[in-house]
């Protein structure tokens, strides 16, 4: 249904980075991208941050990771965007 990959310890020591948080098309809407960063943020003791990294342009993406807590830090280009949640 879905693909989570991230990184422990990127970009610093006491920082966790959501690189893709990918849910099927015909499975969105329904509330499985929520469960999946949820069961993330269970698993991630001792991170501080935790970067979301968007590509492309994706505004529903995008909004999903703000109505999460995230906001939006920088864009890396034209295809890239970078959000933080404090946790």
């Amino acid at each position: 249904m879905g693909y989570l990959d991230y990184k422990l310890h990127y970009p610093e020591a006491q920082d966790a980075t959501l690189s893709l948080l990918l849910i099927r098309e015909d499975h969105q809407g329904q509330g499985l991208g929520q469960r999946a960063l949820n069961h993330l943020l269970g698993h991630l003791a001792g991170v501080e941050r935790l970067y979301a990294v968007v590509y492309g342009h994706n505004p529903r993406a995008k909004a999903f990771f703000r109505s999460q807590g995230f906001r939006h830090v920088k864009d890396g280009g034209p295809a890239l965007s970078w959000y933080v949640r404090e946790l």
